[in-house]
């Protein structure tokens, strides 16, 4: 059966795997060492050494990854993603402009847009931001400008299907909130 959720990454799991309480736990424990293997290979090629081992040290080892790690809900999937995201948007305000660099940073964008709503506050933030940034430096980054653009536009393109969940969701949400404006 198809759980009905605003984390797609629980659908798909359900999808592939099936009901099981311990496959989803499984899924954030593995998101969470990823992470830290993340803080190893890419923080560490990007800010050196010592930051690296100690991004990978405090994603595995503080309380809060234990506690994320035995949740099922999106926050470590969505916690992996952002980082993604955010090395590849830092990479490429660092002027590195290869292809893959856009894909990976266009698709973490993308799937941690669809991970949880906070996710998309994210991506739209550092897209934002990203863009400003290569507006602002237009004439020496005309290249990245037009790549960045393209990119933007595909995840914009690929996020319309999930406004339906959202309206729904939101439509649901409003009439029997639990805070309420009067």
């Amino acid at each position: 059966t198809f759980i009905f959720s605003s984390s797609l990454d629980i659908n798909i799991i359900n999808l592939i795997f099936g009901s099981h309480i311990l496959i989803y736990r499984l899924f954030s424990v593995l998101s969470i060492v990823l992470l830290g293997i993340i803080g190893y290979t890419h923080i560490r090629k990007d800010f050196g050494e010592k930051t690296g081992l100690l991004f990978s040290f405090l994603t595995l080892f503080l309380p809060v990854a234990s506690h994320y790690s035995g949740e099922i809900r999106m926050y470590s999937l969505g916690m992996l993603l952002g980082t993604i995201m955010a090395i590849y948007a830092y990479r490429i305000y660092k002027g590195e402009n290869k292809k893959t660099t856009y894909i990976f940073f266009g698709l973490s964008s993308l799937l941690v847009a669809y991970t949880h709503y906070y996710g998309l506050m994210l991506a739209g933030i550092i897209n934002l931001l990203l863009f400003i940034f290569l507006v602002k430096n237009r004439k020496e980054r005309k290249n990245d400008l037009i790549k960045f653009i393209v990119t933007a536009a595909i995840q914009v393109v690929l996020y319309v299907p999930w406004l339906v969940c959202f309206l729904i969701q939101l439509k649901n949400v409003s009439s029997g909130f639990w805070i309420s404006l009067s």
